[in-house]
């Protein structure tokens, strides 16, 4: 919950936001509170302690009434309930909210400064969002791995300055684009690679694109009969601008065996089955 208060201060332009840890007191019958809402439940309460009380007293003064059975353990008496209300006091000392000033790129030669700067809903003078800048951040990683740029990297650095505004630097790590030189396929012992291959969207030889591998792992999940990893091993190729993409595989069993079997009057005992799959011989195909 702390965490998701710093978040949301964050995003309302509180860079310097401090939440101190929660302060827990323990508070005794009988001690006042000053809330109003609280005196009020502390009191329904207190009702209910009254009447569950005198509905105890009312129960064991029949109890006393009767006479004591030979051999009967002692009446118990039980122990008034004693409510304690725990009370967190959360310290916060927001500081100054900051506005977006200069916004500024570096690093970048495939997408230009314009480009870059429209992935972020954010322009000078608005209220400096930082929830806008990671989302931003996220959506430049995304594009760039759409691009073959697999292991780029986007990080923000905000600058303050007098008159509570925050300049924005994105600095940007391209590296470079990377292609398929080779797909594989890790714990198929049934299935044929062929069929693997047919749902891949992505080749070897062309592009590596991140979106266009997670699209290649949905449609080999729809197969129905196999489960990839959400995360494929990409393994570059050592002086060149290619790399590896290794697929692990968990195989499900989607064959269905029936049996069945019973009497008749004219045909005596008689023996049905029936066998299916949706996998047959590895190949794919639904008998």
């Amino acid at each position: 919950d702390i965490q998701k208060v710093f978040e949301l201060y964050k995003a309302r332009g509180y860079l310097d936001v401090e939440i101190k840890p929660p302060v827990v007191d323990v508070r005794k019958p009988g001690k006042k509170v000053d809330e109003a809402k609280e005196r009020a439940r502390e009191e329904k309460e207190k009702l209910a302690d009254q009447k569950r009380a005198e509905k105890e007293a009312k129960a064991e003064a029949k109890r006393k009434k009767r006479p004591p059975r030979p051999g009967a353990p002692p009446p118990t008496v039980k122990e008034p309930r004693i409510r304690r209300w725990v009370y967190l006091t959360v310290k916060v000392k927001e500081g100054p909210q900051y506005k977006t000033g200069t916004m500024t790129v570096k690093g970048n030669t495939v997408l230009t400064e314009r480009d870059v700067l429209a992935r972020f809903p954010l322009l000078p003078g608005m209220v400096l969002n930082d929830s806008a800048l990671q989302y931003g951040i996220e959506r430049l990683r995304s594009d760039y791995g759409a691009r073959g740029y697999i292991y780029a990297t986007a990080t923000k650095s905000v600058v303050r300055r007098e008159g509570n505004i925050a300049d924005v630097t994105i600095e940007i790590n391209e590296d470079k684009a990377y292609s398929v030189a080779q797909i594989e396929f890790e714990g198929n012992t049934v299935t044929h690679d062929t069929v693997l291959r047919r749902e891949m969207r992505l080749n070897e030889g062309s592009l590596l694109s991140r979106p266009v591998l997670e699209v290649s792992g949905y449609k080999i999940q729809q197969l129905g009969f196999v489960r990839p990893d959400p995360d494929p091993l990409i393994e570059p190729v050592e002086g060149t601008d290619t790399a590896r993409v290794r697929i692990k595989l968990e195989e499900q069993g989607r064959n269905e065996v029936q049996v069945g079997g019973g009497y008749s009057g004219l045909e005596g005992f008689f023996f049905t089955g029936s066998y299916s799959t949706r996998n047959l011989l590895g190949r794919g195909r639904v008998t």
